[in-house]
């Protein structure tokens, strides 16, 4: 018998333990050609795992004689577009449904991490804040002891915006 490998669609995915398994797994609910849903674990690379959404694309692969011996090995979301340059990795979150973007962590071919989400990106946050301090006006305290912290006034407000920036990426 030779390999069987079919491509389906996610109807939806969770963490749970599957069949005699004693931990946990990325368990995804898989549509068979014949509109049968399908459990099927869902295999990834050491160290990365992922949650497919609904809609999402799929290689089922049969293990043995029947459907029932199959696992997912591979996943291709075609409702969202993302860009990627020879070189580049990308790892990227969507919503739910798979249609919208979430979170993205970029590791440029550059060497440039850029880790980013709907609202800020890590690296414009770091650089107000850097800024920030930069411009921040330096106050002794009177009478203060050689060696003694500094406070620092927020003169400008770009260091309480960038700190709400990187808030908002580390929730």
């Amino acid at each position: 018998m030779g390999v069987i490998a079919r491509v389906r669609q996610v109807v939806s995915s969770a963490l749970q333990t599957f069949g005699a398994n004693t931990g946990q797994s990325v368990v995804a609910q898989v549509k068979a050609g014949d509109g049968e849903v399908l459990n099927r674990e869902v295999f990834h690379t050491p160290g990365v795992i992922g949650a497919p959404p609904a809609g999402e694309q799929v290689i089922l692969l049969q293990l043995g004689d029947t459907i029932d011996k199959s696992v997912v090995i591979a996943c291709q979301n075609y409702q969202i577009t993302v860009t990627v340059n020879q070189g580049e990795v990308l790892v990227y979150s969507t919503n739910a449904n798979g249609t919208q973007l979430e979170a993205t962590i970029r590791l440029e071919q550059s060497g440039l991490i850029q880790i980013q989400n709907q609202t800020y990106n890590l690296l414009t946050a770091l650089s107000k804040l850097i800024a920030g301090i930069q411009g921040a006006t330096y106050i002794p305290y009177p009478g203060g002891v050689a060696g003694a912290p500094v406070p620092i006034v927020d003169t400008t407000g770009n260091i309480a915006a960038a700190l709400t920036q990187l808030q908002g990426l580390l929730a």
